[in-house]
């Protein structure tokens, strides 16, 4: 999405996702004990407040809590590659779920790193020939993008 420098903090995090893909070691070269399980904890209560939202607005879809697991397991994995990657401790569990690519391997998400343009999935690629597909569609993901900065 478009960085528009207005200072607000979906522009912040608009910044974020990108200097993430330009430097993804970013969080290591500033704090060499980062340990990515706490970047989750940076959208815990954003999934946390949705959900309280959908418990009380009487509408309750199941969809949103399941979303929310799903968004916040996702960065989970996405950002043990990333420790695995650069040689930091990743739990033996972890890593067999990774060899087993029942979660993203560390290979596989590199592979978005070196091409920026593709295999976007962080939970465990198998959508990647989808969101590949939609990518390579340059008119869909125009849309697509203007689309959602609408929406931010």
């Amino acid at each position: 999405s478009e960085i528009k420098f207005d200072g607000t903090i979906t522009d912040f995090n608009r910044m974020g996702f990108q200097v993430h893909h330009l430097y993804p070691t970013f969080p290591w070269m500033m704090d060499p004990d980062y340990k990515p399980y706490h970047e989750t904890c940076t959208i815990f209560p954003y999934v946390i407040f949705v959900a309280a939202l959908n418990a009380l607005s009487g509408i309750n879809w199941l969809l949103l809590y399941y979303g929310g697991f799903w968004l916040l397991f996702a960065q989970c994995t996405h950002y043990y590659a990333h420790a695995r990657t650069h040689g930091k401790h990743v739990p033996f569990w972890i890593k067999k779920l990774q060899d087993l690519h029942l979660i993203i391997h560390p290979k596989t998400h590199q592979m978005h790193h070196k091409e920026f343009d593709n295999n976007f999935s962080i939970l465990h690629g198998f959508t990647n020939p989808i969101c590949n597909a939609l990518v390579n569609n340059e008119a869909k993901l125009k849309q697509f993008i203007h689309f959602i900065d609408k929406l931010c």
